[in-house]
């Protein structure tokens, strides 16, 4: 039994020798594994604090939790066709309902520049026009306010083609 124990204490020690290094990539802080802090690619966003992504990625909220108070999700850049996502380009990424694809004038003369799909401004095609602000659409556009609204003060619409 005490060779037992003795071989026991002899293979833990030198167990613990194997483990331990002077090499910094196995050992100390730089052997736990980072997280991305709130607000970065694929770290925490929402929420009850109400963390913000960082520019060019957006807060993903799962379907079940979008109409929860104080849901939180996950940073990660958008889906092509989505507001803030690629469109255009080669091949002719479209835009989902309401969004518009935004081209870059560097790149607006290339037929297949890639563009980026954000939410019309006021007074473009496809923006707000009336309304409390009194916006005007632009050259070309009329402001399209519904039937049931049009006699009601400062109603607003959106801008189409005539």
């Amino acid at each position: 039994m005490t060779s037992r124990v003795l071989f026991l204490l002899s293979t833990s020690i030198f167990a613990l020798a194997a483990c331990s290094s002077d090499d910094e990539a196995t050992t100390g802080d730089a052997q736990n594994v980072t997280s991305p802090g709130p607000g970065e690619e694929g770290g925490l966003c929402g929420g009850i604090g109400g963390f913000s992504c960082k520019s060019g990625l957006v807060c993903s909220i799962a379907k079940e939790l979008e109409n929860i108070p104080d849901a939180s999700g996950l940073c990660r850049k958008p889906l092509p066709g989505t507001e803030g996502g690629d469109c255009g380009g080669i091949a002719g990424i479209l835009c989902k309902s309401g969004l518009v694809c935004r081209v870059e004038s560097v790149a607006s003369g290339h037929a297949d520049a890639l563009g980026t799909c954000d939410r019309p401004k006021p007074g473009e095609e496809g923006g707000l026009c009336g309304g409390i602000g009194g916006f005007t659409c632009e050259e070309g556009l009329v402001c399209d306010i519904p039937s049931q609204f049009e006699n009601i003060p400062d109603a607003a619409g959106m801008c189409k083609r005539k």
